[in-house]
């Protein structure tokens, strides 16, 4: 479902950071925090799989802004957050993804409040998805479409296009469709490839896809 990756991502403040690279050095010598200084909070990767994206280990995700406030939302509400589009760099090829984060709490500690769940807080698991392998598996005969990251599908930047749409005055037929998870909502523009007939089962197609993808990100979870 374009699962590349998961990581855990623990949540420490400054002060307990010490203690916290002790811990991880004493399991990967070698163990270093990226990038280096000093700051009030960090929210490093501390686990990897598989194993080919050791690369991660250390990465200070609280340093990414909009992986962050992410993140912050996560961890105040309890439930999964997906990022914006982030170019990641796997092995050294930066290609599109997006990642969920699911908060993990202290084991027995109450989490009925939003002041709870920030007491009990520990970390992140973090699904990494690379949104062409993602679309791939929804790809539909005969429709084209896009996927818009925002609430507006004209100015919302396009995070994935599966091919060449037909220019709107050529179009006999457009759907769009609505996926929200994760606090995020993408918008689904769908046309008529080059060659399809006007008889082809537009609408049924469109709510399709619209639910494959949101089945493929609520099973993450």
């Amino acid at each position: 479902a374009g699962l590349v990756a998961t990581n855990y991502v623990r949540d420490v403040p400054a002060d307990a950071l010490d203690g916290l690279l002790a811990e991880l050095r004493a399991e990967h010598p070698g163990f270093a925090l990226t990038p280096a200084g000093p700051r009030a909070h960090y929210r490093p990767v501390v686990h990897v799989y598989p194993e080919e994206f050791s690369g991660a280990l250390g990465f200070d995700t609280h340093t990414v802004g909009q992986a962050r406030a992410v993140q912050d939302r996560a961890r105040d509400t309890g439930e999964p957050g997906l990022t914006p589009r982030l170019f990641l760099d796997r092995t050294h090829r930066r290609r599109p993804d997006v990642v969920v984060y699911l908060p993990v709490y202290n084991s027995g500690e109450a989490c009925d409040t939003v002041e709870q769940r920030r007491a009990a807080h520990r970390g992140f698991v973090a699904a990494c998805l690379e949104v062409e392998a993602m679309m791939a598996r929804v790809r539909a005969e005969g429709v084209s479409f896009s996927v818009h990251d925002g609430a507006d599908i004209d100015s919302a930047p396009a995070i994935y296009q599966d091919g060449p749409h037909r220019p709107a005055d050529e179009s006999w037929w457009s759907h769009t469709g609505v996926v929200s998870f994760g606090g995020r909502t993408w918008l689904l523009r769908f046309t008529p490839r080059p060659g399809t007939d006007r008889h082809h089962r537009s609408g049924l197609v469109a709510l399709a896809v619209s639910v494959g993808i949101s089945a493929l990100l609520t099973g993450l979870v």
